[in-house]
């Protein structure tokens, strides 16, 4: 039942995450910005991401405890974020020949794969997400009937 579960949040982040990058896009380009990946509107590296993130702060004990301070959060998902989003930059070029995103033109960028600004947002994001939105789905799991999940993810 887990892997359903978690494969029915990997589509709903995924999902955020592609109206989050096209609304984004769209705006920074002033005409629509489909940013899916794959075929429909997903961007996989946001639900791994959160998938991933949904995991280590519920079953790692520092990171799970009620006391772990908001900075360290901030902490972990700069550079969780940074190392997902470089490594995910440099898997599709070498695999598929193309960059979907390029910082080279941002300050204190590496490779123009990742940079200061953009991994402080994800950083800040991540506190967001860990704080109040992740908290908000698990209260929901509780209220579904883990067979629905098993219907989702085989949909």
């Amino acid at each position: 039942m887990a892997i359903s579960q978690f494969f029915v949040e990997f589509i709903f982040y995924s999902f955020l995450g592609w109206i989050w990058e096209s609304i984004y896009c769209s705006a920074k380009e002033k005409k629509w910005a489909d940013r899916g990946f794959l075929f429909g509107p997903i961007c996989p590296i946001y639900g791994s991401c959160v998938v991933a993130a949904s995991i280590a702060f519920s079953s790692i004990d520092f990171l799970a405890s009620p006391d772990f301070p908001v900075w360290g959060i901030f902490v972990v998902s700069y550079l969780a974020s940074a190392v997902a989003e470089f490594g995910t930059s440099w898997v599709l070029e070498k695999r598929f020949h193309a960059r979907w995103w390029d910082y080279s033109k941002m300050p204190l960028n590496i490779q123009g794969r990742i940079c200061v600004p953009v991994s402080i947002g994800f950083g800040l994001a991540g506190v967001a997400i860990v704080k109040y939105l992740m908290p908000f789905v698990n209260g929901m799991h509780e209220a579904i009937n883990p067979l629905v999940y098993e219907v989702f993810a085989l949909i």
